[in-house]
């Protein structure tokens, strides 16, 4: 059974309450495998960094392969970052070893949308310096897909020599779904799989992870142009560590480098790029790899080659950004860092989308330095922790090859305005924008990466009810975006607000409806929800429904239907988005992924293929039992789910309590109380032994919710339950 632990967590205030940054309710990602090497050590400690916005949240962090691996459940302050540690649990993290199926696959679950990024900070041995650091954003929904192609590098080698383990490059896949068919081709040869063999595939249940690591340390022996496809929805961690910085920078540097990466649909045919602060030829690199055949690359206007699908073309630039277009979308991976310690990160195509905030943890007591682009005329609308970011004194520029279109600049932010550990937070208030960081120095390590939204529009259509009896009114509604204009339609229906109504529905009601979106910049997007409108009797189709919870995991449950009549079929919606099924039994089991509320839907189609469906909704606390001091074993145990959930519930005239373990004449005392505190009835009961069930009856209870409390030897728990 995992455990819920408590931490304390480092917490910070924000300055701005604005919610456009790569924010999402869902992440997942897998952790690679980084090589260690005493007495620095280059693999820990690794955090998370969770920043809400306008709304507090409650997060739940937990593998779902990996029972062992505990619930952690920070929670974040509206407007706050907070730094979770997770060099505790390393060994459960890091994906390895290569070619095998593993339960390394973390999930983040949040009650309000939050920004995520996983750092590997290092430097945790007996010489403390940050020598490997590299952050990996994590980009929620936007990191989910069926098809991907693998950036690389392919200038520097991995450091072959100083380093145990051996450094290697590597990609790796969760799966967020069961029995999750993965076909990988790679581009070159990997642990246990020759590239030459072409592609095999691999099956992998929800949170079980591969590591596709390649057999070479050599540059062009590296995995970029592997393609990924999956019948499920999969997340990619690309890696690159211990990059040995020799040729063309000066110094021979090792450090990581590596991001989350999108899938194919999300890629596109523009990119910017800014350079850092490397030493040598002070050039950065940008690997442009094509999805498709007949891809012409185009660097600030003029036209560099023309390469295939997974053909990657080199394209340094020393200039302070750059403008890549190319005719076929393509994935851009940047190497960029300062002096000779390099990091590596995705490129967000530039076309509709950006932030309008981002933060960032500053990490380390060396340099740091924020690259950032936007449209023309939005350069003096930008505040860094509230304050005009002209204090700074930032001079921007005109992209090559943008037709003045985009600017761009690049500002060093003291040690001593920003301290390590301090939040800097970027906003621009009229327009998005991106935004890059460099975090480090040279000789020790430098951490990279790109805190911007990937996606664009992403537009999320609902249908309230749903399944709709005839004559409900049903409310229609979409994602809001300031400035946006929106075009309903659907059968003998169309509207063109955000959240219409309709009124008085029929059975020709029935059917999808799409609605499309404009934003103010002119970026389109829709989406689309299907409305099922049903003969609905009365509630006694389905005479009673409700749910227990399950002994041994307190976020699982067990619900139960009677239909009426008997022998039909039962479609039921858990709320928590997992699709809904169907079956002909009665009594069921769902997991759910934390603490929460959620609306349960059930569908009874009987025998006579008449539709009905009961509605109600449930809480799932953080901690179902709240374990009191020790007692001696002679009834309720301190520390142990000595009672289930009260069913039904919500109940009409008998409440039951199930028991477990429960010892022989042993006295219970039950009381039950008003939300007010007001005590409303007492009963005594005499314990049989063993696992059993009390009733209680509440015919006589006005409707409302109410509280039960067992107490036995000091020892208490309480229960609510609802009167209908």
């Amino acid at each position: 059974m995992k455990k819920m632990l408590r931490f304390l967590f480092v917490l910070t205030m924000l300055f701005s309450t604005k919610l456009f940054a790569q924010t999402d309710n869902e992440f997942w990602f897998v952790a690679p495998e980084i090589s260690k090497t005493a007495p620095i050590i280059l693999d820990s400690p690794v955090v998370l960094r969770i920043t809400a916005y306008s709304s507090a949240a409650s997060v739940t962090i937990d593998m779902p392969a990996d029972p062992t691996f505990p619930i952690l459940t920070p929670t974040v302050a509206a407007n706050s970052t907070i730094t979770v540690p997770l060099g505790l649990y390393l060994s459960k993290l890091e994906n390895k070893p290569a070619n095998t199926v593993l339960q390394k696959g973390l999930r983040i679950i949040s009650t309000s949308p939050v920004t995520i990024y996983y750092e590997v900070v290092t430097g945790a041995g007996s010489s403390p310096t940050q020598d490997n650091p590299e952050i990996f954003v994590l980009k929620g929904k936007n990191a989910l897909g069926t098809d991907f192609i693998i950036p690389s590098q392919n200038l520097l080698d991995n450091d072959p020599v100083r380093f145990n383990p051996q450094p290697y490059s590597a990609f790796d896949i969760v799966a967020t779904e069961d029995a999750t068919t993965v076909v990988i081709t790679p581009s070159n040869d990997i642990v246990g799989h020759l590239a030459s063999s072409g592609a095999f595939s691999i099956v992998l249940n929800k949170g079980e992870t591969y590591s596709a690591t390649a057999s070479s340390q050599l540059a062009g022996q590296h995995l970029g142009g592997s393609t990924v496809t999956s019948d499920k929805p999969i997340t990619i961690t690309a890696k690159d560590d211990l990059l040995l910085a020799l040729t063309p920078y000066v110094g021979g540097c090792g450090d990581l480098g590596g991001d989350q990466i999108v899938p194919v649909p999300l890629l596109g045919t523009q990119y910017i790029a800014m350079r850092g602060q490397m030493n040598g030829s002070g050039d950065d690199y940008v690997f442009i790899t094509a999805t498709t055949n007949g891809t012409q690359v185009s660097k600030d206007g003029s036209v560099v080659s023309t390469i295939n699908a997974g053909q990657t073309q080199q394209i340094p630039f020393s200039a302070g950004s750059t403008f890549i277009e190319t005719t076929q979308p393509t994935i851009a991976w940047q190497l960029s860092g300062i002096g000779c310690e390099v990091g590596l990160t995705q490129l967000p195509q530039i076309n509709c989308t950006g932030s309008r905030s981002v933060s960032y943890v500053r990490s380390t007591n060396m340099q740091l330095w924020i690259n950032l682009f936007t449209q023309t005329g939005n350069e003096t609308n930008f505040t860094i922790n509230g304050a005009p970011l002209s204090t700074l004194s930032p001079v921007f520029t005109a992209v090559p090859g943008t037709g003045g279109l985009w600017v761009a600049t690049k500002v060093q932010l003291s040690l001593s305005s920003y301290p390590q550990g301090s939040v800097i937070n970027i906003a621009n208030s009229t327009a998005n924008f991106h935004m890059g960081v460099l975090d480090g120095g040279p000789g020790s390590g430098t951490s990279f990466g790109y805190f911007s939204n990937y996606g664009s529009l992403n537009l999320t259509a609902t249908a309230t009810p749903n399944p709709a009896c005839i004559g409900d009114n049903i409310q229609l509604d979409v994602t809001s975006f300031p400035g946006a204009t929106y075009n309903w339609s659907g059968p003998g229906f169309i509207s063109s607000i955000q959240s219409p109504v309709i009124t008085g529905a029929g059975f020709g009601n029935t059917g999808i409806y799409t609605v499309d979106a404009v934003s103010s910049d002119g970026c389109h997007a829709s989406a689309t929800v299907n409305v099922n409108v049903i003969k609905c009797p009365k509630d006694s189709c389905i005479i009673d429904a409700g749910y227990s919870i399950n002994f041994n995991n307190p976020y699982t449950l067990n619900f139960w239907a009677n239909g009426n009549p008997p022998g039909g079929i039962y479609t039921w919606d858990f709320g928590d988005g997992t699709p809904p099924f169907s079956t002909s039994a009665t009594f069921v089991s769902h997991t759910y992924p934390g603490p929460g509320s959620y609306s349960i839907t059930i569908v009874y189609q009987n025998p006579q293929r008449e539709k009905c469906f009961k509605k109600y909704e449930i809480c799932i606390a953080k901690n179902n039992v709240d374990p009191k001091k020790d007692a001696k074993k002679t009834g309720l145990e301190s520390g142990k789910n000595n009672i289930g959930e009260l069913y039904p519930n919500p109940a009409n005239s008998t409440i039951n309590i199930a028991f477990q373990n429960t010892v022989k004449n042993n006295n219970l005392v039950v009381s039950v109380f008003s939300v007010e505190g007001k005590l409303i009835a007492k009963h005594n009961f005499t314990q049989k032994g063993g696992s059993e069930t009390i009733s209680i009856p509440i015919n006589k209870y006005a409707p409302g919710i109410y509280i039960v409390e067992i107490s036995n030897n000091g020892i208490s728990e309480k229960r609510k339950f609802v009167k209908l």
